[in-house]
């Protein structure tokens, strides 16, 4: 039986879809006047290209060096996922979008850009506007006269690896609306959608949708082809990133060490090759209740996101299901872990199910360089269960449906110590 998994989206905090509006005249959200022109607007990031990584396509190969873009809109304070949301705003809604994404390359983000296209409810596009940060370096053009080379422009940026870059339009919003309104009225743009643009690291590498290059050092401001490879980390270089921790939290990492040394989230460090094996992760029990089982996630951002999730203890009855509805026994070493007590997890028992899975991309443990780390679901004496999401989620067992799960409040779930 495979259990379903469901990707940790780490070093953010997990993404939580737009509530869907009521048919019948809503309220303003908050923040905004009563008398504002209120309608839907929609907005649609572009999905990542694919990651070229397969049996066939071995490293090194197209490895995205940035991950999902996660949209905000600010008078919602919530953020929505790489994929389409539609929600209420007034007139002068992109003022107040942001979006965010991770850098999970080896390298530090100079510069990074966003396309943005502003559609009307006819579906015609208003105009396409280009958002740059950090610095743009020099870099060679073609004119009607022949190549020509910009100079750099900017400050560059400094975000390293694990961080993210977050683009907030209102910085933007003065030059967006003019280029907006000198072809269509502002209030007739109900849709945008953002695409991926130019992204430049540090060593002179530069990464655009499913292109990769390097400075030419033959030709400043000229570009030659580059490999993914040369967007990770050096060899001897790491990087853990950990979950980020929520004060309801049931269960979280306090800390993890690496060759008996701890080390600290989203901060490199020296380490062998066998890193991942002498990786050791400390669980705390912040509930008021025995923990008897939990599941953790490690992901590869390295790997296209690739992630595996494992589990230590025995899971409970209402948790062995299969879609078909037919229960199944999973041989497992019980774990009992009172409240305020520590688990330690060291993931050399977890590497043979590991080396397995990374063998079907055609890479090994020691191939990788930045891992990130969560607990994502635990399951306690009582048979509730706790699951990491923002806000911290909590169900029990549903009695009349094995398999299904009833989700329940924080007070029913019962007190929670707050603690990393």
């Amino acid at each position: 039986m495979r259990i379903r998994a469901v990707p940790l989206v780490l070093f953010l905090a997990a993404p939580a879809l737009l509530a869907q509006q009521s048919a019948v005249s809503p309220a303003p959200p908050s923040g905004i006047a009563p008398e504002a022109h209120i309608v839907s607007r929609t907005v649609i990031p572009e999905m990542l290209p694919p990651d070229q990584i397969s049996p066939e396509t071995p490293l090194p190969n197209q490895i995205v060096p940035v991950g999902e873009m996660l949209v905000y809109y600010d008078h919602r304070g919530t953020p929505g996922p790489n994929r389409r949301q539609t929600f209420d705003a007034p007139d002068d809604w992109i003022k107040d979008l942001s979006i965010s994404v991770q850098n999970r390359s080896g390298k530090t983000i100079l510069g990074a850009g966003m396309q943005l296209t502003f559609t009307t409810p006819a579906a015609n596009p208003a105009v396409v506007y280009s958002v740059q940060l950090g610095i743009t370096p020099a870099h060679e053009v073609s004119t009607p006269s022949g190549p020509m080379v910009l100079p750099a422009s900017g400050t560059p940026l400094s975000i390293p690896p694990g961080e993210n870059v977050r683009f907030t339009l209102a910085r933007d919003y003065s030059a967006i609306r003019s280029a907006i309104e000198a072809k269509e009225s502002l209030a007739q743009i109900t849709s945008v959608s953002i695409s991926y643009g130019t992204f430049y690291f540090d060593g002179g590498l530069r990464w655009q949708p499913n292109t990769f290059s390097r400075v030419d050092p033959a030709s400043p401001g000229r570009y030659i082809p580059a490999v993914a490879k040369d967007f990770m980390m050096a060899p001897d270089q790491r990087l853990i990133g950990i979950a980020p921790f929520n004060p309801r939290d049931a269960v979280s990492v306090t800390s993890v060490s690496v060759d008996g040394k701890e080390v600290t989230s989203k901060r490199s460090f020296t380490a062998s090759q066998d890193w991942i094996a002498n990786t050791v992760i400390v669980a705390r029990n912040n509930s008021s209740k025995v923990l008897e089982c939990l599941e953790f996630q490690v992901s590869f951002q390295e790997f296209g996101g690739h992630f595996s999730n494992y589990v230590v203890g025995h899971l409970p009855a209402s948790a062995r299901y299969d879609r078909a509805g037919v229960l199944h026994e999973i041989p497992a070493t019980p774990i009992s872990i009172a409240p305020g007590a520590t688990l330690r997890i060291p993931l050399n028992a977890y590497l043979d199910k590991l080396s397995r899975e990374l063998q079907d991309i055609n890479v090994a443990p020691p191939d990788a360089h930045v891992i990130q780390i969560g607990i994502i679901n635990a399951y306690f004496d009582d048979g509730t269960r706790w699951q990491w999401d923002v806000p911290s989620r909590y169900s029990k067992p549903d009695p009349e449906h094995p398999g299904r799960w009833i989700d329940i409040s924080p007070e029913e779930f019962g007190p929670v110590k707050s603690g990393r």
